[in-house]
């Protein structure tokens, strides 16, 4: 077994098969044929009539040589043998000064000839029959980095990647295709002279640090804004810090040649793992939702967030959410730092308190069982959290995946008499880089494991796709239904029929009518015209639309279309969402003595940006004092349930 040391780098092993190799062969075949032909050639000459061998091979030598720069002379040999040789010989020796001549170009100019085969990429572009839109940018080869650009080459892309460092990453892109350089990305001759971001089409800005991808994100705002691009650059960048996800969109808000994602790691794999694995596939109204946390990491953290953005339903189905972890305390600390707003007494109104208290699932921390016997024994208080038929999915996560494993190697049995005693649903979703194919089929609990981004990253992940595709359409519906002028946003706007806009109906029938690019258009029009915050609540309300068809199913099961009865309960279940995902995003009720103020569009523009809301309010509340409002959540629950497809939702979403 070789030790580290003795292995060989493949890269190394290219390089010298390039630099080596491959001229020493053809310098080799053009010496080697030459000498043989003047072997054969010289003696048929007066000079060398007399010659020995040796003199012959070595004048033959010395002849050969001259050919590889290409000192070729001229030759009146008759004979067949001779003039095939040496012109063997020559062919090699033509192909030998090529070959060099290319390297040595390419090695000195290499700098200069990026941005031309840039260039070149764009040019071939604009052909007929060939459909590029420019091509893809990649700032940082880190883990995303280059799964990204891997995956862009794979689909046939034209990729450049950028590095700080040299590293095997940029080499493994390079010998895949991509254009690649060790340089600065947040240094705008970078970004403008040598990767060309102006004919580019995407860009993944993924460097390192939130401070670092800011910086190149800034960058590119200002390029793009003092600039004229021939066409719109979609950048997503890897951002934790919300604060700084908003000043950045902030800025991005009047930049016409960007669109700007952003994402980060924990939260795209929440999204990622509840969209594969819902966690409310009940049977019937009177199965509890329960879901057990196991760990405090920063993913356990994003799915609780979710979890308190998706789990809103008609008021009969029971929601639960436990938390296991080794410092309860200090994990009710947090919770209550993080999402203040969720507890009733943090509510001076106490009509809003009394909302609140019904408004969020419940929630429990419980400790960790620290030994075997603790976490095996019928009186861990952990158990009497469970009730008979409970819907249970486990979610488990832990820096350390030999561990995880480890506790759910012990616990396994356990939970699966849990799962017998108590009649549970359950389903167990663990961390792990590699996927693991449970082999007990006794077993009543069914097991998953998952990776960072549900199942790896990837471009659809890190960039959310299916999930905008829906909130993009929900965001033109509600365009269309509710905008005073609706028309004047879409492109080819005399094409839509005036009347489409009064009523729901109408709306989505025309929405079925016409092709999918033309729908796609209209709404990326709407899509990008929106601040960010806007954007983000169709997403969310994008989440919860599979939620949506999944109660509908559950309370009109007899019914081959949703009944009034069915609709109204889904919408109160909807208005609720709404509520909650304003009240986790900081914002308030407004105030009764501002209401007035809220009536003029440059009063309610300012208080929304101290994020008050007249809507944050019970559903009765809403349905009495809030003429019309109540109307929306109904619009959008019959868009989701009578017309899911021109939402662009499917089965696999």
């Amino acid at each position: 077994m070789q030790t580290t040391g003795e292995q060989e780098n493949p890269d190394q092993v290219r390089d010298i098969i390039r630099s080596i190799v491959i001229p020493a062969g053809l310098a080799t075949i053009a010496v080697g044929a030459g000498t043989a032909g003047y072997f054969v050639y010289l003696p048929t000459l007066a000079a060398y009539s007399d010659a020995s061998t040796v003199e012959l091979l070595i004048e033959g030598f010395f002849r050969s040589i001259n050919f590889l720069v290409l000192g070729l002379g001229g030759i009146t040999a008759q004979d067949t043998i001779s003039y095939t040789l040496l012109g063997i010989s020559r062919f090699f020796s033509i192909f030998f000064f090529s070959y060099a001549a290319l390297a040595g170009i390419g090695l000195v100019f290499a700098e200069q000839l990026q941005p031309l085969r840039i260039e070149l990429w764009s040019h071939l572009g604009s052909l007929p029959g060939i459909d590029d839109c420019g091509h893809v940018v990649v700032c940082g080869v880190g883990d995303d980095g280059y799964s990204l650009a891997a995956e862009a080459l794979e689909n046939g892309r034209n990729v450049v990647a950028i590095d700080i460092e040299h590293n095997d990453r940029l080499d493994d892109l390079e010998i895949m295709g991509a254009v690649t350089f060790e340089a600065d990305a947040h240094q705008e001759v970078v970004l403008t002279n040598r990767a060309q971001i102006h004919l580019a089409s995407e860009m993944f800005v993924t460097a390192g640090s939130d401070e670092t991808n800011g910086a190149i994100v800034e960058t590119i705002q200002h390029v793009a804004s003092e600039s004229d691009w021939p066409q719109v650059v979609d950048i997503t960048t890897r951002i934790e810090d919300i604060r700084l996800r908003r000043t950045l969109h902030k800025e991005f808000t009047s930049t016409d040649g960007a669109h700007l994602r952003t994402y980060d790691e924990p939260e795209a794999t929440a999204r990622e793992l509840l969209t594969a694995h819902p966690v409310d596939n009940i049977e019937k109204p009177n199965q509890r939702v329960h879901i057990w946390v196991v760990g405090w990491t920063p993913l356990s953290k994003a799915v609780v967030n979710q979890l308190f953005h998706l789990l809103h339903y008609p008021e009969a189905i029971e929601r639960q959410i436990t938390i296991i972890t080794e410092a309860p305390a200090d994990v009710e600390d947090e919770i209550a730092a993080l999402f203040p707003g969720i507890a009733s007494d943090w509510w001076d109104d106490e009509s809003m308190s009394k909302f609140v208290e019904k408004l969020f699932p419940d929630i429990d921390v419980q400790s960790m069982p620290t030994s075997d016997l603790e976490l095996l024994s019928d009186n861990l208080a952990l158990y009497d959290t469970l009730k008979s038929n409970d819907k249970l999915t486990i979610i488990a996560d832990d820096q350390d995946e030999r561990s995880l494993r480890a506790l759910i190697s012990v616990w396994g049995p356990k939970l699966d008499e849990l799962v017998q005693d108590l009649d549970l649903d359950a389903t167990l979703l663990y961390r792990s880089s590699e996927k693991i194919t449970s082999t007990d089929t006794t077993s009543r609990i069914q097991s998953f494991t998952f990776r960072a981004f549900g199942d790896g990253c990837s471009i659809g992940a890190v960039r959310g796709e299916d999930r905008d595709r829906i909130a993009r359409n929900l965001a033109l519906v509600y365009h269309l239904v509710y905008h005073e002028n609706p028309f004047e946003k879409l492109p080819r706007s005399q094409t839509v029929p005036a009347e489409i806009g009064d009523t729901i109906e109408s709306v989505m029938e025309w929405l079925e009518s016409v092709s999918h690019t033309e729908r796609e258009q209209c709404a990326n029009a709407v899509w990008w015209d929106l601040p960010e915050y806007q954007r983000e609540s169709n997403r969310h309300a994008a989440d919860h639309a599979a939620v949506k068809l999944r109660m509908a199913g559950i309370l009109s099961r007899d019914e081959t279309t949703p009944s009034p009865q069915t609709i109204r309960a889904v919408a109160e279940s909807e208005h609720r969402r709404w509520c909650a995902e304003k009240i986790l995003d900081g914002w308030e009720p407004l105030p009764s003595e501002k209401m007035d103020q809220w009536s003029s569009a440059d009063g309610e523009q300012a208080l929304r940006g101290q994020r008050y809301h007249p809507d944050i309010r019970s559903v009765e509340s809403l349905r009495a004092e809030m003429d019309g409002e109540w109307n929306k959540d109904v619009t959008q629950v019959k868009a989701v349930l009578d017309h899911p497809a021109a939402l662009g939702y499917t089965t696999d979403n």
